[in-house]
């Protein structure tokens, strides 16, 4: 692990809008090299800039030169860009305390990293001895305070990495998935059109003309359902649909509470929600808001007075870490602006908190957005995301949850792919089972089939000699005859009827 002196402005650059930075030198030997160096001008920070795979901060916590005007210390350390880490001392010491750790990161990406050390409010002082880190493998590349470059290292795969490739994942599977289901609709489209044309050429069975007037006229033809009706069904609404609560924070509403409250003053105008905000300049005041529901985001106006400094505002929900919102203010009026925004929360009750740090700073409240609790669910506490104590901040999901979310989303899909191509393997075989689509749709059945059987029955032997033979018809005596076709008909409800013949001429011995 190599060691960075707060001397060293060659790794440390410190900046500061007026001269905030005082270095410190041979006051004390329990300070590293003799050196430290402090602010407690709000808006002052260091940056430094090192190759490796993690890094610690080191400094002090003196009591206040001024206990009466002077605040607690809130210092941000941001590493890469991400959600900054804050540091707020539990109790002020009456004592100096020395190497007290004030941050340090989790195992890094072997890579150029960024470290930004900010102190946030006015009067509450920043003190940084020296910076612990652990090199890169390769070399250590030294920065220069003049360099602008900013690292965007990573823990391991990125997030949007992750999640390109869980898309790419996806989409592919979609798109096999979906030429799957057009080919099989093109198949079957072509099967049914192949079936329309051999309909149309297939005449139905008629009667002859001459038929026997003991036969049933039965009417035979295609069987015909009648049309199944579709129930006309209705989008199912949402069981908790996702409304917004407006609130005016300039109203009596009793779940907002501003203290102290002399340091607030009601405002507005024509471009904010109902023409009203709460405003304040102090760096004491504070607001508290009581809810209910599964997540808040707070709106407001960000200052055009260019006589003011940046305002630099921390926002803590159910007692968890600061989220800080410090704006770069350009001199120019903005409404509708996001000062903040909650994770998904557990329906119950949330209390949100706002301190205002820096004096001389303009903050306005404009309106909360609110998404309320579902009636029908179960009341419960809420415990939202929070900052980790690493310092590195809340990153959403972490890299093993999406990559398994990917997974089990392709393997949803391709179970489905698979289902899809057993489905049509199966309706293949079962078409190559029972024939072609000719056999399938011709109008009569098989001989063997209930609804009809045409049998020819012969009472009488062929004449193998010169006739006579033997054989006679009901009634008829002595005359050689031989009995025509015998006809079995299906009544409406699929029952064999009686069966009848048709008596033809009798055989004639030719001369």
């Amino acid at each position: 692990m190599e060691r960075i002196d707060d001397a060293d402005l060659t790794r440390i650059t410190y900046l500061s809008e007026a001269d905030g930075w005082r270095q410190r030198t041979g006051r004390d030997d329990r300070e590293w090299n003799l050196t430290s160096h402090g602010t407690s001008k709000a808006g002052s920070y260091a940056i430094f800039k090192f190759n490796g795979t993690y890094v610690e901060v080191r400094g002090m916590i003196r009591p206040k030169p001024h206990p009466l005007t002077d605040k607690n210390s809130i210092n941000t350390f941001t590493l890469d860009g991400r959600e900054p880490f804050v540091y707020q001392p539990r109790t002020f010491p009456n004592r100096t305390l020395y190497n007290e750790l004030l941050y340090r990161s989790q195992p890094l990406q072997d890579t150029e990293h960024t470290l930004v050390m900010t102190c946030t409010v006015e009067t509450g002082w920043l003190w940084l001895d020296y910076i612990d880190y652990t090199p890169s493998n390769t070399s250590t590349i030294a920065i220069q305070p003049s360099s602008e470059a900013s690292s965007r290292g990573g823990t391991l795969l990125s997030k949007g990495a992750v999640a390109a490739v869980a898309l790419g994942a996806a989409i592919i599977t979609a798109l096999v998935v979906g030429g799957a289901l057009w080919c099989w609709k093109r198949r079957e489209k072509r099967r049914l059109k192949s079936k329309s044309q051999l309909d149309d050429h297939v005449t139905p069975f008629e009667y002859p003309e001459q038929s026997p007037t003991s036969v049933n006229q039965t009417h035979l033809s295609y069987f015909s359902f009648a049309s199944y009706p579709s129930p006309q069904g209705t989008r199912a609404h949402e069981k908790s649909p996702r409304t917004f609560w407006n609130i005016s924070p300039t109203g009596s509403d009793p779940r907002i509470t501003y203290t102290p409250a002399d340091a607030w003053v009601v405002g507005g105008v024509s471009d904010e929600w109902n023409s009203t905000t709460r405003g304040s300049k102090s760096g004491r005041a504070s607001l508290s808001f009581q809810f209910s529901g599964k997540s808040i985001s707070v709106y407001g106006t960000l200052s055009g007075n260019q006589s003011t400094v940046n305002p630099i505002d921390l926002f803590v929900l159910d007692g968890g870490a600061p989220v800080t919102f410090a704006p770069g203010l350009n001199g120019t009026w903005l409404h509708h602006q996001r000062l903040y925004s909650s994770p998904m929360l557990k329906d119950g009750p949330h209390t949100l908190v706002m301190n205002h740090t820096v004096d001389n700073s303009d903050v306005f409240i404009d309106y909360f957005d609110i998404t309320p609790s579902d009636p029908n669910a179960t009341t419960s506490q809420s415990n939202p995301l929070s900052t980790s104590e690493s310092g590195t901040g809340t990153e959403g999901l972490s890299y093993g949850a999406i990559a398994g979310i990917a997974i089990a989303i392709s393997l949803v899909l391709l179970g489905c792919l698979g289902l899809l191509v057993w489905l049509l393997r199966s309706r293949r075989k079962a078409v190559n089972g029972t024939g072609t689509a000719d056999a399938r749709n011709r109008p009569f059945l098989d001989a063997t089939a209930p609804s009809m059987t045409a049998a020819r029955s012969q009472n009488a032997t062929m004449p193998d000699s010169d006739w006579p033979r033997s054989g006679s018809t009901a009634g008829t005596s002595g005359a050689n005859t031989q009995k025509g076709p015998a006809f079995r008909i299906m009544n409406d409800t699929g029952e064999a009827g009686p069966s009848v013949s048709e008596t033809p001429p009798p055989y004639r011995k030719h001369a």
